[in-house]
Formats: structure tokens, C-alpha cells, sequence
């Protein structure tokens, strides 16, 4: 009798150790699993931003090699003009070479683009009237 009841704790005590441990290792597996999912998320999303960036410097490429970059750079850094042309000159704004190159440079750079905040109807009619 006791020994069919010690066999009997024996059963079970097993059963429940197999199935905790069976519980601790899908936690564990999930726990990994999703931490694994967000890296993935992370590097897919700078994937996508390079991806992004790659096609912004390929259409600036393109568009450094086009002849009319070309032309426009050829007369505003080396003073290039057409042989039928009249240059005009426009006072008023004293830049050295390199201060006037950052200048126009600076149009070039990224930057994050701003969200326009959609005004109500009521703002639209406000600004008609008045």
C-alpha cells in the first residue's frame, strides 16, 4: 500500500516536473522569439532607410551628370558664359567664394521634412474674411 502510493507521488511529482519544465521552455522560446522578432523589425527598418538614402544619392548623381548641372556649376564656380551673353552683375550681397559656396551648397542637404498642420474650416474662413 505504501509503496503503491509512494509510485503513485512518484507519477505525478514526474508528470508535473515534465510539464513545468515543458512551460518553462515555451516561455523561454517565446521570450526569445519575440526579442528576436523586434531585431528583425529594427534592422529591416534601417534597411528601408538606407535603401531610401541609396535612391536619394543615385537621383543626385544622375543629377550632377546631367548637362545642365553641368552648365549651371561651369558659370556659377568658374564664371563661364555663352559667347552671345551679356553678364549682369547684382550688388547688394558681399560673400566671399567660399562663404557663397556654403551658401548654395546648403540647398543640397537633407533635412526632415515638417508636417503641415491641416487647419479646420473654420480657420479657412477666418483667413478668406479677414
Amino acid at each position: 500500500m505504501v509503496v503503491e502510493k509512494s509510485k503513485k507521488f512518484l507519477t505525478y511529482a514526474a508528470v508535473v516536473a515534465l510539464f513545468l519544465f515543458a512551460l518553462y521552455s515555451n516561455i523561454r522560446l517565446i521570450v526569445r522569439n519575440y526579442n528576436l522578432q523586434k531585431r528583425v523589425e529594427i534592422v529591416r527598418a534601417e534597411v528601408n532607410q538606407m535603401q531610401t538614402r541609396n535612391e536619394k544619392l543615385r537621383l543626385i548623381l544622375s543629377y550632377y551628370q546631367t548637362p545642365a548641372y553641368q552648365e549651371i556649376e561651369a558659370r556659377r564656380r568658374l564664371q563661364v558664359k555663352k559667347p552671345e551673353e551679356t553678364v549682369l552683375t547684382v550688388k547688394g550681397l558681399n560673400l566671399s567664394a567660399e562663404e557663397l559656396n556654403l551658401l548654395e551648397d546648403a540647398v543640397y542637404q537633407e533635412h526632415a521634412t515638417t508636417e503641415v498642420e491641416e487647419k479646420t474650416n473654420f480657420q479657412k474662413w477666418w483667413e478668406y474674411l479677414f
